[in-house]
């Protein structure tokens, strides 16, 4: 019952408003909103209680025509507050459209531009962080270029399969490489594995990350990969236990061999 007087109201209300817009139309904005001398008695005595108190003229008229005035701001309030909504909504809405439109718009060359920085603030263990996979399966024409950036595929993780690190060492043309070695507690055979797929490649190294030093100097050895010419960074992640805790935090120590050009 209240919902249905508060929407008898808000027609009045809504009534009220479209008789003043008519009377702007046909009169423009100076006539619609009178003054006080030109202001039109409107018999509405009974609705403002006029009958008990009556009021002589010109007053009777100026407190009809401020009344008057009310429904008109109380309509518009109600108005507006719904095409805020309204526009809310449309907002929410659009967004995507407007992400994807202004996508469509930036011309490759910006693309692979926002890409790579966005490969740049990758974050070590971080799923959410960016991910040459995840952007060449985006839409055909990310794929496409993607495909087309030999530096989006330039880091590898002992992690990957040995199908996924042909794919990458084959994508990344003959950029340098920068080895990610550093996950803990990955099984031997897994290093076994990476290392295989990595054979021939070690000239090609710029940054070597790892977790385990012997066994990577071992496991580099073993499958022939002396020849790092080209190697500038050296990360080594260990895990270290603080006595308060107890509880093992990963550190990493990084090494910069810029002065390694005799190696």
């Amino acid at each position: 019952m209240k919902d249905k007087g508060r929407d008898s109201v808000e027609k009045h209300g809504l009534d009220q408003l479209l008789k003043l817009l008519t009377r702007v139309k046909a009169n423009g904005w100076s006539d619609a909103f009178a003054t006080q001398a030109d202001v039109r008695v409107d018999k509405r005595s009974n609705e403002l209680g006029e009958t008990s108190f009556p009021y002589s003229e010109p007053l009777l008229s100026l407190r009809q025509a401020m009344e008057e005035s009310r429904d008109y701001l109380d309509a518009l309030n109600r108005v507006q507050e719904r095409l805020r909504r309204r526009l809310r909504t449309l907002r929410k809405d659009s967004m995507p459209l407007v992400l994807e439109d202004g996508i469509k718009r930036l011309p490759d060359e910006l693309l692979v531009y926002v890409f790579e920085v966005g490969r740049s603030m990758n974050v070590p263990g971080d799923s959410s962080s960016f991910s040459s996979i995840h952007v060449s399966h985006v839409s055909l024409r990310f794929r496409r270029i993607a495909l087309q950036t030999p530096s989006l595929w330039t880091t590898i993780h002992k992690v990957y399969g040995e199908g996924q690190i042909r794919e990458f060492i084959s994508r990344s043309g003959g950029l340098d490489l920068d080895i990610k070695m550093h996950e803990l507690n990955v099984r031997i055979s897994k290093c076994h594995s990476f290392l295989t797929a990595m054979k021939g490649t070690s000239h090609r190294w710029s940054s070597f990350c790892l977790a385990n030093m012997k066994e990577a100097a071992w496991y580099t050895l073993e499958y022939g990969m002396n020849n790092v010419s080209q190697l500038r960074h050296l990360t080594y992640t260990c895990l270290l236990i603080y006595a308060r805790t107890s509880s093992p935090c990963r550190n990493y120590l990084t090494y910069a061999l810029k002065d390694m050009d005799g190696c």
